[in-house]
C-alpha cells in the first residue's frame, strides 16, 4: 500500500490502515514527511488515538505521531493567544474582520483547532478600514 493510501485510510479511521503498508518501501520517516506535506500530521495523531486506525499501528509510529501532534497543539496555543491579541486590537479600533479559509475551518469544523494545520490567518476587512487595520497591526508589532 502506498504511503498516501495509508494516510487516507488513517484519516478515514479504518482499522485496516496498516495492512501491507510497507510493501512499496515505505518508512516511518517517509510517512511523516508525507503527512507534513499534506498538513495532516496532527490529524493523523488524533485519528490514531481516537479511531480504529490506531489498531495495528506500529508502536514507534504511534509514539512519534503523538509527539508531533502535541508539538503542533502547543504551537496552536501560541497562535490562539496571538489571534486573541490581534482581534482585541481590532475590537479597540472598531474594526470587524471576517476570518476565512484555514483558521475559520479550524475553529468551526475540527474537534480542536490544532487539527487543521496552517501557516497563516486569512481575513477580510472593509476597504474603508484598511488603513486602521494597517495601523492596528503596526501598533502590535507587525510589519
Amino acid at each position: 500500500m502506498s504511503i498516501d493510501r495509508t494516510l487516507a485510510a488513517v484519516l478515514r479511521g479504518e482499522a485496516s490502515a496498516w495492512a501491507d503498508w510497507r510493501l512499496e518501501g515505505a518508512t516511518d520517516e517517509k510517512l511523516f514527511e508525507r503527512a507534513a506535506w499534506h498538513g495532516v500530521t496532527a490529524l493523523v495523531a488524533h485519528q490514531l488515538a481516537t479511531t480504529p486506525a490506531g489498531d495495528g499501528c506500529p508502536a514507534p509510529i504511534r509514539a512519534e505521531a503523538e509527539r508531533r501532534g502535541a508539538k503542533i497543539a502547543a504551537q496552536e496555543g501560541l497562535v490562539a493567544h496571538e489571534l486573541r491579541r490581534v482581534f482585541s486590537g481590532f475590537e479597540d479600533a472598531h474594526v470587524r474582520p471576517i476570518l476565512f479559509k484555514g483558521t475559520a475551518l479550524a475553529y468551526s469544523h475540527y474537534p480542536q483547532p490544532s487539527l487543521r494545520e496552517r501557516s497563516d490567518t486569512d481575513l477580510f476587512v472593509s476597504l474603508r478600514d484598511f488603513t486602521v487595520v494597517e495601523n492596528t497591526l503596526a501598533s502590535l508589532g507587525y510589519e
